[in-house]
């Protein structure tokens, strides 16, 4: 006779009130909350730093939120995105600057 495994229901509570460990069903990645590497280049301004090391490892620190660590390809990829739409971000960044120039002028 065959017996099939008995398939309990994990609950969704971590509080079982058993002692034995819960094991997750999906293992957290560990991820470096800062790269051992030298930074190759940091870029900052008002907004934000980012830094990039030997690895490839690219470290986005906002003010006020956790720090956004994207490996080569995940960079890559959002280096991707934003070239694709760089003449978009050029213009919206030239409007920006012009309007800037004009309100400094009129508090002159």
């Amino acid at each position: 006779m065959i017996h099939e495994p008995t398939i309990q229901p994990t609950p969704s509570s971590p509080n079982t009130g058993d002692d034995e460990p819960t094991i997750p069903r999906i293992p957290a990645q560990h991820v470096q909350t800062s790269s051992t590497e030298c930074p190759l280049q940091v870029r900052s301004n008002r907004a934000f730093t980012v830094s990039i090391d030997q690895q490839g490892i690219v470290n986005l620190d906002v003010p006020g939120r956790d720090a956004l660590i994207l490996g080569p390809e995940e960079a890559f990829d959002l280096l991707d995105f934003l070239f694709t739409h760089r003449n978009l971000l050029a213009s919206r960044s030239g409007d920006i600057a012009e309007r800037q120039a004009e309100t400094q002028k009129e508090c002159k």
